[in-house]
Protein backbone atom coordinates (compact mmCIF):
# COMPACT_ATOMS: atom_id res chain seq x y z
CA UNK A 1 0.00 0.00 0.00
CA UNK A 2 2.77 2.35 0.57
CA UNK A 3 3.77 1.93 -2.66
CA UNK A 4 0.64 3.55 -4.37
CA UNK A 5 1.99 6.54 -1.96
CA UNK A 6 5.41 6.55 -3.49
CA UNK A 7 3.60 6.06 -7.07
CA UNK A 8 1.70 9.34 -6.98
CA UNK A 9 3.53 12.26 -7.75
CA UNK A 10 2.82 15.55 -7.59
CA UNK A 11 4.67 17.46 -9.97
CA UNK A 12 7.47 20.17 -9.27
CA UNK A 13 7.01 23.97 -9.08
CA UNK A 14 10.30 24.59 -10.08
CA UNK A 15 11.95 23.09 -12.64
CA UNK A 16 14.52 21.89 -10.85
CA UNK A 17 12.87 20.73 -7.89
CA UNK A 18 12.07 17.13 -6.91
CA UNK A 19 8.34 16.26 -6.97
CA UNK A 20 6.65 15.43 -3.59
CA UNK A 21 5.05 12.20 -2.79
CA UNK A 22 1.92 11.26 -1.40
CA UNK A 23 2.90 10.31 1.72
CA UNK A 24 5.19 13.19 1.78
CA UNK A 25 2.02 15.07 1.97
CA UNK A 26 0.03 13.35 3.93
CA UNK A 27 2.84 13.77 6.96
CA UNK A 28 3.14 17.44 5.87
CA UNK A 29 -0.79 18.00 7.04
CA UNK A 30 0.47 16.88 10.15
CA UNK A 31 -2.05 15.75 13.38
CA UNK A 32 -5.22 16.45 11.22
CA UNK A 33 -4.42 13.98 8.76
CA UNK A 34 -4.50 11.18 10.91
CA UNK A 35 -8.61 11.38 12.07
CA UNK A 36 -9.02 12.31 8.13
CA UNK A 37 -7.64 9.15 6.84
CA UNK A 38 -9.00 6.49 9.64
CA UNK A 39 -12.72 7.91 9.33
CA UNK A 40 -11.91 7.65 5.15
CA UNK A 41 -10.94 4.19 5.83
CA UNK A 42 -14.08 3.70 8.05
CA UNK A 43 -16.25 5.05 5.56
CA UNK A 44 -15.04 2.63 2.49
CA UNK A 45 -15.30 0.01 5.14
CA UNK A 46 -19.05 0.42 6.22
CA UNK A 47 -19.46 1.49 2.36
CA UNK A 48 -18.03 -2.31 1.39
CA UNK A 49 -20.23 -3.70 3.80
CA UNK A 50 -23.40 -1.79 2.85
CA UNK A 51 -22.91 -2.71 -0.46
CA UNK A 52 -22.63 -6.47 0.07
CA UNK A 53 -24.97 -6.94 2.50
CA UNK A 54 -27.58 -4.79 0.51
CA UNK A 55 -26.69 -7.26 -2.32
CA UNK A 56 -26.99 -10.87 -0.42
CA UNK A 57 -30.44 -9.52 1.34
CA UNK A 58 -31.97 -8.68 -2.47
CA UNK A 59 -31.82 -12.57 -2.81
CA UNK A 60 -34.41 -14.97 -2.20
CA UNK A 61 -35.01 -18.46 -2.36
CA UNK A 62 -37.22 -19.96 -6.20
CA UNK A 63 -37.75 -23.06 -3.56
CA UNK A 64 -39.21 -20.69 -0.73
CA UNK A 65 -41.24 -18.67 -3.68
CA UNK A 66 -42.26 -21.66 -5.46
CA UNK A 67 -44.24 -23.19 -2.00
CA UNK A 68 -45.36 -19.67 -1.11
CA UNK A 69 -47.31 -19.85 -4.50
CA UNK A 70 -48.49 -23.07 -4.33
CA UNK A 71 -50.03 -22.22 -0.75
CA UNK A 72 -51.42 -19.36 -2.16
CA UNK A 73 -53.12 -20.82 -5.39
CA UNK A 74 -54.46 -24.17 -2.89
CA UNK A 75 -56.16 -21.24 -0.91
CA UNK A 76 -53.78 -21.93 2.32
CA UNK A 77 -53.55 -18.05 2.98
CA UNK A 78 -52.94 -18.32 6.79
CA UNK A 79 -50.53 -21.01 6.24
CA UNK A 80 -48.45 -18.91 3.62
CA UNK A 81 -48.56 -16.44 5.60
CA UNK A 82 -47.47 -17.65 8.63
CA UNK A 83 -44.37 -18.99 6.25
CA UNK A 84 -43.12 -15.87 5.72
CA UNK A 85 -43.41 -14.77 8.77
CA UNK A 86 -40.68 -17.59 10.30
CA UNK A 87 -38.45 -17.60 7.09
CA UNK A 88 -35.63 -15.11 6.76
CA UNK A 89 -36.11 -12.79 4.22
CA UNK A 90 -35.13 -9.37 3.74
CA UNK A 91 -38.47 -7.80 4.40
CA UNK A 92 -39.48 -7.57 8.12
CA UNK A 93 -42.11 -10.00 8.88
CA UNK A 94 -45.76 -9.01 10.73
CA UNK A 95 -45.53 -4.88 9.03
CA UNK A 96 -48.68 -3.24 8.68
CA UNK A 97 -52.12 -4.74 9.80
CA UNK A 98 -53.19 -7.66 10.01
CA UNK A 99 -55.18 -8.91 6.39
CA UNK A 100 -58.94 -9.00 6.55
CA UNK A 101 -61.45 -9.39 3.60
CA UNK A 102 -62.40 -11.95 1.08
CA UNK A 103 -59.21 -13.73 1.00
CA UNK A 104 -59.29 -14.46 4.61
CA UNK A 105 -62.43 -16.47 5.83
Amino acid sequence: MLSLFVLAQVPATEPGQAGMSLLDLLLKGGMVMIPISLLSLAALYIFIERMLYLKSAGKTDPAFLKTIEQKILQGQLREASSLCEVTPTPAPAGQGPEPRGFLYP
